[in-house]
């Protein structure tokens, strides 16, 4: 029987990734987030329900990526401790599943 060769599927990284890697790379950035996640070792989310779980994540309360903000504003609200929240990996999937089902039925409703 022939073999089908298969031709090799190339990475393309999209130019949203590539914008959230260039901010997340940047060195600042990366220290803000350990000093934070250092000070802040229990997820927030569980530790208002009286549990007690380590945080893994640093969650953006208002996003650095949504809509069109300048580079400025992208970068004032990445790098804004204020606007972080440590998560565990758990509370993460969970506010973020919960943003994608938010953004299915407000295309539903058009």
């Amino acid at each position: 029987m022939p073999t089908i060769k298969r031709l090799e599927k190339k990475k393309v990284e999209s130019d949203r990734r590539k914008e959230r890697r260039k901010y997340y790379n940047n060195t600042y950035y990366q220290r803000i987030r350990e000093y934070y996640m250092r000070t802040h070792p229990w997820c927030e989310k569980c530790l208002k329900e009286g549990k007690y779980n380590p945080a893994s994540d640093c969650h953006h309360v208002v996003s650095p990526f949504q809509g069109e903000l300048s580079d400025e504003r992208k970068y004032a609200l990445l790098t804004d401790a204020n606007n972080f929240i440590a998560l565990c990996r758990n509370c993460h999937n969970e506010i973020h599943q919960r943003q994608e089902n938010n953004k299915k039925q407000k295309h539903k409703q058009l």
